[in-house]
Parts: structure tokens; sequence; C-alpha cells
């Protein structure tokens, strides 16, 4: 029944810009965008959509300078520096349109939008390239084939993490260069000529510089086989540029995950023979394209995999199935037996052989070498329709066949939809992995996380509890960590600090047990417990520059400038993109209050404004210290210094350095200038009660005392530590006696010349 492919020669194959050839064009155009369209209201889902898109600084501030400097470093674990490039020039889009001035969300359907449209034209070269090679199904065959797999590409629920993932675009990219490169070989080897070989070495780069492809070669070489085309040398001088391209950038790739230590940690939690858990990744591939239910962003990899167990014989069976299959049918249609090579040199880059992550597959993976499978499923539903059509030749037949083409497309886009579904919200998606795998370890908490950053509290505790379950000493301590977090944001201060101390009884070196201990004390106002938490934090993970800063920001409460300085330059070697940690230096310097300070401040300010050139913050500071630089006397030094350790939470050494700014009887000006700098210090930080009470005390020295009054009565409202409200006493002492000397002027006044 099969071979019926090999030789149909009903008609000829219509020419690309024939009216047939133009319908089928738009067949697949417009099911590739039904099928991802739900995706377009989807948000940034965390993890890499924030790291590498949201707050990625090159990305997120669109610059000819920012631009270039994306392809000079490694992004997180991999160089992938085309994608975020498409990323920042949506992100121009979006800033000039006003995208995302309602919310952060609100311009996240252009992104999603993008998408779509580069899998609709991926779905177009699919049936390009199958139309290209399978000269052996002649004429209307080829057509119908391509027409088929291209279908199939566009529809599968497979191919909708790529799409609805904003960070799928590596994947997107990748496959669409790879394939141009593919058919631009494939052109070059027919008709020759250097721009078309030039063509496809520079679409191989493309593909590398979006998401490494180390099958790109063999599958350029598999088209040359499929179509018969003899290489020659200069064809294998452009493949052997091409596969030193891909060669390059691979190894780049594997230096960068390895300096991440993703290998290593791979090592270190899964254990077993590799080749049983490359089984179990193809059996779950073979089996959910045949039946793609369950599928998410997340496929857990067992922790101990053995040769002999239950799972690994299923695996295995499904497997020899599978290949068998895939192998009978290339055997039965010769026009297709490339697609069997071709899922293979697509997919085995990305077989856990070598573990980076915790993970046995991802849909994303596939998104390339289904391909070959979908043209070999396009074979099968092909010879079945044309065999039973010959047998069966009524009008009824026909529209059954229609009929059942139909429910299984509708199905398939049903599949897809619901799948779409669960990447529009950070809560969907984590709760979709935690319900799909509910006795998986950490998948509750990780929804739980999910839901305790959007308010919903009960419900992170109730999956916090899950977690519990499980024997493991850090998992129980994560549970309890999320759990304890939880009750301390609904306002059970104690009930909260009790299960954060259980987590870290549990694991004593977890980095975050004691770092969330530590967040908590800090956030209380008990910053002296919180220290030697942050210390103990800032040892166990010395690469987490959240907890640098936080340290050094204590360090700064208590004086110990030096050794903030020392964080602060460990986050930028860390990350050299920490704006928050360059900004903290810039402050160090700014209250060091001398003229290399200043000069040591302005020159890292002049940095920072390169890749932040409308940073508000950054501006004012930067104007800040240009007035102090040319007033570096030491009223304008101990207002400056005042500021800086306002911004640090340093509120009495803020104090008391206004009281011995407010003694200077030539410090008008620079009472003036600190008065305005906390004015704007309110409104970008509304609501700190210590920025109204230093405004209040400045207020009652300057003589404005019935502002003064208004000030003092919202410093009062605001106030909630002891420390707070005794300087509220302290100011309305204050406020009463200077009432008090201007409605009794002294005698010297009286006798002062008019």
């Amino acid at each position: 029944m099969l071979t019926s492919l090999n030789t149909a020669t009903a008609s000829p194959s219509e020419p690309p810009g024939s009216p047939r050839q133009a319908g089928r064009y738009v067949i697949i155009l417009v099911l590739a965008i039904f099928v991802a369209w739900p995706a377009i209201r989807g948000e940034f889902v965390g993890g890499d959509d924030h790291r590498l898109v949201l707050n990625h600084v090159l990305v997120n501030h669109p610059s000819v300078a920012h631009a270039i400097e994306l392809f000079q470093i490694v992004h997180r674990d991999l160089y992938q520096p085309l994608p975020l490039l498409t990323f920042q020039l949506e992100f121009l889009v979006a800033n000039a349109f006003g995208m995302f001035d309602r919310s952060v969300e609100a311009g996240a359907w252009l992104f999603h939008f993008d998408n779509m449209w580069l899998h609709a034209l991926n779905a177009l070269l699919v049936f390009s390239l199958v139309r290209r090679l399978v000269e052996g199904a002649k004429g209307a065959a080829a057509d119908r084939l391509a027409l088929i797999a291209a279908v199939l590409f566009a529809c599968h629920p497979l191919q909708v993490e790529v799409i609805a993932w904003i960070n799928g675009r590596m994947m997107l990219l990748s496959t669409l260069f790879a394939l141009l490169s593919v058919l631009s070989f494939d052109r070059f080897l027919q008709r020759g000529g250097f721009a078309r070989a030039l063509l496809s070495v520079v679409l191989a780069l493309l593909s590398a510089i979006s998401k490494v492809r180390v099958g790109l070669p063999p599958l350029m070489l598999l088209a040359a086989w499929a179509t018969h085309r003899r290489i020659g040398a200069r064809g294998w001088l452009a493949w052997g540029c091409s596969t030193l391209v891909i060669g390059a950038f691979a190894v780049v790739n594997i230096h960068a995950t390895a300096e991440a230590d993703m290998f290593e940690g791979g090592a270190e939690q899964l254990h077993g023979p590799t080749p049983v858990r490359a089984g179990l990744a193809m059996a779950h591939y073979f089996r959910t394209l045949v039946w793609p239910v369950g599928l998410g962003s997340y496929y857990p990899a067992p922790i101990t995999v053995e040769w002999w167990s239950a799972s690994t014989l299923t695996a295995g069976a499904v497997t020899l199935v599978g290949v068998a299959l895939m192998v009978l049918v290339a055997w039965r249609v010769r026009a297709c037996g490339w697609a069997v090579p071709w899922f293979f040199f697509g997919i085995a880059d990305t077989l856990p052989f070598v573990p980076a992550r915790n993970i046995l597959a991802a849909d994303r993976y596939l998104y390339l070498p289904i391909i070959g499978l979908v043209v070999l499923a396009a074979a099968v539903a092909d010879a079945v329709f044309r065999r039973a059509g010959d047998r069966v030749r009524s009008p009824r037949f026909r529209v059954a066949s229609w009929m059942t083409t139909c429910a299984l497309l509708c199905l398939f886009l049903g599949i897809g939809w619901r799948v779409a579904d669960t990447y529009t919200t950070a809560l969907k998606k984590t709760l979709r992995t935690a319900t799909t795998f509910p006795h998986e370890p950490r998948v509750w908490e990780r929804a739980g996380w999910a839901y305790h950053r959007a308010g919903y509290y009960p419900e992170a505790i109730e999956f916090a509890q899950r977690e519990l379950v499980h024997d493991n000493a850090v998992l129980r301590s994560a549970g309890l960590q999320l759990w304890g977090m939880s009750e301390l944001r609904r306002g059970n201060v104690d009930e909260g600090l009790r299960l954060l101390h259980r987590a870290r009884e549990i694991a004593p070196k977890d980095p975050l047990a004691v770092y969330r201990l530590a967040a908590a004390y800090d956030e209380l106002g008990r910053w002296k417990d919180a220290l030697p938490l942050f210390e103990a934090s800032a040892e166990y993970s010395p690469g987490d520059n959240v907890t640098l800063r936080r340290l050094a920001a204590l360090y700064r409460r208590e004086g110990r400038l030096d050794e903030a300085r020392q964080l602060y330059e460990r986050s930028l070697t860390n990350n050299a993109f920490d704006i928050e940690a360059a900004v903290g230096l810039v402050e160090l310097d700014v209250e060091a209050a001398t003229t290399s300070s200043y000069a040591a401040a302005e020159q890292r300010l002049r940095k920072l404004l390169d890749h932040l050139p409308e940073d508000a913050r950054l501006n004012a500071n930067l104007g800040m210290i240009r007035f102090l630089e040319e007033r570096a006397d030491d009223a304008m030094k101990l207002a400056s210094r005042a500021f800086v350790a306002l911004i640090d939470a340093r509120y009495a050494m803020a104090a008391a350095r206004v009281d011995e700014l407010c003694e200077l009887s030539t410090s008008e000006d620079a009472r003036s200038w600190l008065l305005t700098a906390l004015q704007r210090h309110d409104e970008e930080r509304p609501g700190e009660p210590w920025t109204i009470g230093l405004a209040t005390r400045l207020l009652i020295v300057d003589g404005q005392l019935d502002a003064a009054e208004a000030f003092l009565g919202l410093f009062q409202k605001q106030c909630a530590s002891e420390e707070c409200r005794a300087y509220s006493d302290r100011l309305a002492t204050e406020l009463i006696a200077a009432r008090t000397v201007s409605l009794d002027p002294s005698p010297a006044a009286d006798d002062a010349p008019p």
C-alpha cells in the first residue's frame, strides 16, 4: 500500500506561483496562526522571560551600542545574541507606542505576536523543504505529501511550547535559519553560484547564534542525498565552512554551560546509565507524538535509573516499536527515507547523554526534528486515504475522508489551545506542572512561590504543605520556607518566624533557608538579627547578588563601609550589569565626600548612563555629584552624607548628620539643597516617614514653622518604630520651642535698627 507513493504520477507538480499552490500556502499559514493565537494574550511567565528579556539591561534599553554588546557576551549559560537582538527591537517598538505605560504585561502581546509569525514562516519552509526532498513521489503526490507534513508541523500540540513561551524565540529563529540554510545549500548544489554557497554559510551562522544546531551539517548532507545532488569540491568547501561555524559556536556554548556549573549540577543530581535516560526521552517523544496529552513546560527526570527497571523496559519497548515503524515506512516509501535520519540527527544533541538539567525531555527540543516524524506520518496518512479511495469510489467516502481529516485537525487544535493557555500566566504554567506530576519533588513549591508573588497566600501555604510529605530534609525545608514567608505576608509574624527557624534547623546549610530567615528579620526592622544570617547565606552562596547587596546595605548601616564596598565589587564581578551594586558604590563614593571620591562616583555614573541614558535616578545622582563637586565645603559634605544615609535606611545616622548640618552657621545653601533632595526622594519613594521627619527638622531651623508643623503631623501618622516615634517627639519639642522664641522676641531683636 505504501509503495503507491513512489510511483504516483497523476499530474505534474504545480509551480510555486500557481493558484492551487498559493491555496496550499494559505491553508498552512492560517492553521499555523490559528494554533498560536491563544498565546497572544500571554504574559512574561518568569524564568528566562525575565532574565533574558524583561530585566536584561541590554535588551530593555535599545540602542546601537547595546545591540553591539549583545554579540560580545554570553547570555546566562548560552551564546544566543540574535534572539535577544529581536527582543531589543520589540522593546524599541513597544516604547515608541507606549505599550508598557499601562503595565509591564501590557506589551507582552507584541513578543508573542512575533513568535506566532515566525512559526507560520517555519511551517511554510517545511512545505518547501518536503516538496523538494520527496522527489521519489512525483507530481501531485509530492505536493500532497508536503502539504500534509506542513499542516502536521503547524498544528501538532508539541509545537505549542516554542510559540507560547517568549523565549521559544531561540528555537524559532534557529529553525528558521537552519531550514533556509538547507534549502540554500540544495539550491547551490543544483544551480551553482558563489552567492548561493556563501548564503548557506551565512544562514548556518545565523542559526548558530540563535540556538546552535549541532545536527545542521548532517542535515545539509542529508538533503543532498535525498535529492541525488552531486556535491563536488565547491560543495564540500561550502559545507565545511558551515560545519566549522557550527562547531565553533557549539564549543562556545559548551564552555558557557560548563562555566555555569550546569553539567556539574546535573551530574550531582542524576544517577544511573545515561543511555537509559536517552531511551526514556525517546520513548516520551514517540508517545507524545501519537498521543499528545499531559504536555507542559517541565518533564522531570528520574533521580536514579537502572537497566532492568520496569520503566526502562517499557521505554525500550516503546522506542523499539517507534523506530521499527519509522524504518518500515521509510523502506516502503523510498522518497521519505531521509526522514528517519533527519529525526535522529536533529534530536541527538538534546538527548540527556550528558545531563545539564534535571529534565527528561522538552517539547521545544522536538521543534526541528519533528519534521522527520511528520513526513513519515504524512506518508502513512496519504497512502491510507489513496488506497481506500481506490477501493471505495463514492462521494460519501470523500465526505467521510474530509470529515475525518477535519476532526483530527480540530482535535489537535483543541489540545494545542489548551496547552497554550497554560503558558499565559506564571500561575497557570506552574500549576499545570504540579497537577501533571503531583508526586514529583518541588513542583508544588514552584507553584506555591508563583501564587505567593501574586498575593494568594492561602493557596501558597496549601502547596507548601504538600512538599512536607517528602523525606528529604532540603525539600521539607523548602516547603517550610514558603509556608513561613506566606504567614509573614498574612501578618502572622510569630508563626512565620517559627516556621522559618524550623526550616533552617532541618537544612542548616541551605542558602535559601538562611537567606529567607535573614530577609524576614530585615523586613521586620530587626537588622541586627538579620546581619549574621546574611553573612552565613553569603558564605554558602557567594554568587547570589541579592544576598550580597542586602548584606552590603547592613554593613553600611553599621558603618563598615570597606566591607560593603567589597561586597558591591564582588556583585559586579558576578554580573557586570548589576545596576543596584553599581549605584551602591556610587553612594559610598558620595558619602566619602572627597574630591577623588566624587570623581570616581561621576565616572561610574557616566558608565551606567551609557547603558541606561534615560534613568531618572542616575541622572539625578549625576546632577547631585556635580553640585557637590562645585560646593565641596563641610556643610555640603554633611548634607550629602545625610542623604546617602537616608537612602541606606540608616535613619539614626541621617538624623545625626542633619543635626550637625543645622549647627553650622554657613549651612543655608546646603540645607536648601538637602530639602530639595528630600522632596525628590519622597516623590520617588512615597510613604517613607524619615524623609518627612528630616525635612521637618530643616524647616524648623529655617524658621518655616507652619510648614514644619504640617510635615510633623504627617511624620507622626506614618511613624511605626520606637526610634521613629522618639524622633517625632523630639521634633515636636523643638517646634514648640521655636514658636515660643518667635512669639517672645529677645531685647536684642527689639533694639535692632529698622
